[in-house]
């Protein structure tokens, strides 16, 4: 079987919702503070980070380690060279520790960001003020002070605020869409499945599965990837990429012949049934549909013959010909299928033909053109 079959899949796009049901709570505050910190840790993006940070001082303000908090907006923000917010930002944090070196050389550098003489002196001046090595000798029965003692942080014995069922479905979608905009497979796998645990009734369920399934795939897994198909199909039959991973898999592994064609009819059925997305132009829409019916064709065809149905082989493997994009390179190899079942149905004049249109490939010219010399052998002809 040809490797590409196996591997060219269309992923079918999805669309998030806000919800418009309240959910049942199932974790604690402090949890949900937690793994949501854990997701703004996972994003790469700068610019999304920040707006993480802000939606969560939004939902939390009275999270315990809140400074910690700001001090990671801070950092994004100079990143970003936003130098305005990120002083801002920065006096909220001198406002409750004067003495932090951290924040300090982050508002000095957000200073120079802007240009100010004024405050790159301030902060140039505090920051030598902190780190400048105290006068004298200091022993074990020293009375002089360091530069800086780091204060503790007081944590808050109430557990933190009410999780409301508002913020906890902002939450969730949040975190879903995060999983969709995550282009790294094993990240996104990582996140969805965080998810999934999280939102087990989630009214994304289903598209939760589906995305889970495509990280799976993606990852090469693809044992966990059949199985995560199969676990779609048992509810789902409308989505084409799925249908046609699982029977390519299943082909290529000999098992379940008529289940495979089953999946190749559904395929078809479920992409001829479906209405062009509002996202994709016409153009789109239509390659987007003969490159399925191709591959389903082809997988057809292929899985006829080896159910020895060379009638149905014939009609699967002309069809997938008729959408092939002019110039595929699966093309000849699918012609020579299409060869081999006409010899075996005794169609020699037709069988030739089809043979001779791939002698000038590559891959499969020298079987062609010898699978023409040993017909014309063995019928005598010239």
């Amino acid at each position: 079987m040809n490797k590409s079959i196996t591997t060219i899949f269309l992923a079918t796009a999805l669309t998030t919702h806000i919800f418009s049901q309240e959910m049942k709570q199932t974790s604690s505050p402090v949890e949900t503070e937690t793994r949501f910190l854990s997701l703004v840790e996972m994003e790469s993006d700068p610019a999304k980070q920040v707006e993480l940070i802000k939606f969560f001082i939004s939902q939390f303000p009275k999270y315990a380690n809140m400074p910690a908090v700001y001090a990671q907006l801070q950092e994004q923000y100079n990143r970003l060279g936003k130098w305005q917010e990120s002083l801002e930002t920065g006096a909220k944090l001198i406002a409750s520790n004067d003495r932090d070196i951290d924040t300090i050389r982050r508002n000095l550098l957000a200073a120079r960001g802007v240009k100010d003489a004024v405050l790159i002196r301030q902060w140039d001046d505090r920051l030598t003020e902190l780190t400048r090595e105290p006068e004298g000798t200091v022993t074990a029965t020293s009375t002089v002070n360091t530069p800086y003692v780091e204060e503790p942080v007081e944590i808050a014995s109430t557990g933190g605020p009410v999780i409301t069922t508002r913020m906890r479905a902002q939450l969730e979608v949040t975190m879903f869409n995060r999983a969709i905009e995550e282009t790294d497979p094993v990240r996104r796998l990582s996140l969805i499945q965080q998810f999934m645990s999280e939102y087990p009734e989630s009214v994304h369920a289903a598209s939760a599965g589906y995305l889970r399934f495509t990280a799976l795939r993606d990852t090469g897994d693809s044992n966990a990837a059949v199985a995560a198909a199969e676990a779609i199909l048992t509810k789902d039959q409308s989505r084409e990429d799925v249908l046609l991973y699982v029977a390519a898999r299943y082909l290529g592994e000999k098992r379940e012949l008529p289940r495979v064609a089953d999946l190749c009819l559904s395929a078809m059925n479920a992409v001829n049934a479906r209405q062009k997305p509002e996202n994709m132009d016409d153009v789109a829409w239509s390659q987007h549909k003969d490159a399925v019916l191709f591959q389903s064709q082809w997988i057809l065809g292929l899985t006829q013959v080896a159910l020895a149905d060379l009638p149905a082989a014939d009609r699967s493997l002309r069809a997938a010909l008729t959408v092939a994009k002019p110039g595929d390179e699966n093309i000849p190899s699918i012609l020579n299928a299409v060869a081999w079942v006409n010899y075996k149905m005794k169609r020699i004049p037709e069988a030739i033909r089809l043979y001779s249109q791939c002698t000038a490939n590559s891959s499969v010219g020298p079987a062609c053109r010898q699978s023409v010399a040993s017909i014309k052998n063995e019928y005598g002809l010239q």
